[in-house]
């Protein structure tokens, strides 16, 4: 689960940096309150995204679940919570810059709860929410912002604002090809949360698909025959990301990008190398094989597994998912072939 958390002076006394957060189990009257109960929600492995003065300025990993503990001397200031609460213990990462969400109104407010929002009418922080719960399509959306690409947190490593990525090269223009996927990502994440002709739900569920996530990653799971990926045969779920095949910019209707078939559920290394055209898949009889890219270096890849030639079975696929398959990926192939050309230009 996902979870936001407004600071207010416990911000200020660094308590995000000291690794936990804490809460009074009931109000000063001794009533609940669904932010403190919330507390006892969290579970280890949860991701929090920490707010303060107008900014979010850390995001972490939730370490253990909540437990009873008397209010840490950092919240002394605050005579109206009780002693007694919850704490729970968070490996934060502080960002070397952080960002206002006020700069970002078009992109974040769609996907804000309409029930406890942890932003008021003003896009403030809400005073009367401690720690919200929020949606898997906001806190992707927060991780592109703040430069962790969303849907591939299993290979990103994000400490003070910097951001850890494997090589790339660049096309004939000298734009990096990860800056590139990264900015269409951004595009296409902005246009959604701008589109007047989708409701909330349409709204909601074209951004997880166009991450990987939600029914497009389902969809993609059933058509491939389970959840592993569809070269390596891996089934640990984490190291799994469902990769359009045809390109989300490319999508000429709404089935397009939300169709199963348009998919492929790949190991997070080889979806890496898929997502910029570095290896693709081109047919041979009723197999697909694995194509690289000449910009790889092939010692490089075999030490990752990865080997010309591996084959990809499309033979469990129905009549109509194996028809749109080849054409999704007859269009990632032309793609493929034109990258090839622009590298064998700059040489």
């Amino acid at each position: 689960m996902y979870w936001w958390v407004n600071h207010s002076q416990t911000q200020t006394n660094g308590n995000s940096r000291r690794g936990f957060l804490w809460s009074p189990k009931v109000k000063a009257n001794g009533y609940r309150h669904f932010a403190y109960d919330n507390m006892t929600e969290v579970r280890t492995g949860d991701v929090v995204f920490s707010y303060a003065k107008g900014y979010l300025n850390a995001w972490g990993a939730v370490q253990s679940p909540a437990v009873s503990a008397l209010k840490p001397k950092e919240f002394s200031g605050n005579n109206n919570w009780n002693q007694d609460g919850w704490l729970v213990e968070v490996k934060w990462n502080v960002l070397g810059s952080p960002i206002s969400p006020k700069d970002h109104i078009a992109a974040i407010k769609p996907l804000l709860p309409i029930k406890y929002s942890p932003l008021d009418k003003n896009f403030n922080g809400n005073e009367g929410c401690y720690l919200t719960q929020i949606s898997e399509s906001l806190s992707y959306k927060l991780f592109e912002l703040i430069g962790v690409e969303p849907g591939k947190l299993s290979t990103t490593h994000v400490e003070h604002g910097v951001s850890e990525e494997p090589a790339h090269y660049q096309n004939e223009q000298g734009e990096s090809s990860l800056n590139s996927l990264e900015n269409s990502l951004a595009l296409d994440l902005d246009e959604i949360a701008n589109s007047g002709d989708l409701s909330d739900s349409e709204r909601q569920s074209h951004v997880l698909a166009r991450i990987g996530q939600g029914k497009f990653r389902k969809d993609v799971i059933n058509l491939w025959g389970g959840e592993k990926c569809a070269v390596t045969l891996v089934k640990v779920k984490e190291m799994l990301i469902a990769s359009h095949i045809k390109a989300w910019k490319g999508c000429e209707s709404t089935e397009e990008r939300l169709d199963g078939a348009n998919g492929i559920l790949l190991c997070a290394h080889l979806d890496k190398l898929f997502d910029h055209h570095l290896i693709t898949f081109f047919p041979k009889k009723s197999h697909y094989t694995l194509v690289a890219s000449e910009a790889l270096d092939i010692a490089q890849l075999k030490d990752m597994g990865v080997e010309k030639g591996i084959e990809l079975s499309t033979t469990h696929l129905d009549r109509g998912a194996l028809k749109r398959f080849e054409g999704y990926m007859a269009h990632h192939n032309a793609e493929f072939e034109r990258k090839q050309s622009e590298y064998r230009d700059s040489l």
